[in-house]
């Protein structure tokens, strides 16, 4: 069985809406960043189904931790034609801890597409209440970013869980297991070297 994010009436109408809403969306789409954490673990992600992959190719891949074990948090956004750099943040991911990383890792990736495009740029970020915290609101707002409103449950419709995706089959390949944080952040750093 494969585990899916339970969508609601209400959160069903809000993705028909935002559907709707950017239908006609071409070039626009480039003019769009969109962020994410994600957590790797030494030995294989928390749930190999909910991860990205093409069920007749890929054998479902369980791990053997029951408890505890080392793991790395990211920070990475991606547009067209740019990507930030990997950031690597604690596991205990705050607001005051994104509003300091925003302005290193983010907002040179918005000034650099504004000089691209000439245009509006769109940051997208989950619900997540690091993103949605009136201290994180507050602190974009004050730098004019635009906010692309993205509706709620709705990873499968954000492209860098793809990438995300991407990077850990390319990580976990056969079952890779790693024996230190740091072995697995250099891994992790090779493996985004081959997707870029």
């Amino acid at each position: 069985m494969l585990k899916k994010p339970r969508l609601t009436e209400a959160s069903r109408d809000e993705r028909v809406a935002f559907a709707t809403e950017h239908v006609h969306w071409i070039n626009e789409w480039n003019h769009a960043i969109f962020s994410d954490e994600k957590k790797f673990n030494l030995d294989g992600p928390d749930d190999w189904s909910s991860y990205w992959h093409d069920l007749r190719k890929e054998p479902l891949i369980f791990s053997k931790r029951q408890q505890g074990g080392g793991s790395v948090m990211i920070w990475l956004a991606i547009s067209h034609p740019r990507t930030s750099p990997i950031c690597f943040t604690e596991a205990t991911f705050t607001s005051n801890k994104y509003i300091k990383l925003l302005p290193k890792e983010m907002e040179p990736l918005v000034r650099d597409l504004e000089g691209i495009y000439h245009e509006e740029i769109y940051f997208q970020q989950d619900d997540a209440p690091v993103h949605s915290s009136h201290a994180t609101q507050d602190w974009l707002d004050k730098r004019g970013i635009t906010i692309l409103d993205w509706p709620a449950i709705s990873p499968d419709l954000d492209p860098i869980e793809n990438v995300f995706g991407i990077l850990a089959r390319r990580l976990y390949a056969g079952n890779r297991q790693f024996s230190t944080v740091a072995e697995l952040r250099v891994a992790i750093l090779e493996a985004w070297g081959e997707v870029t």
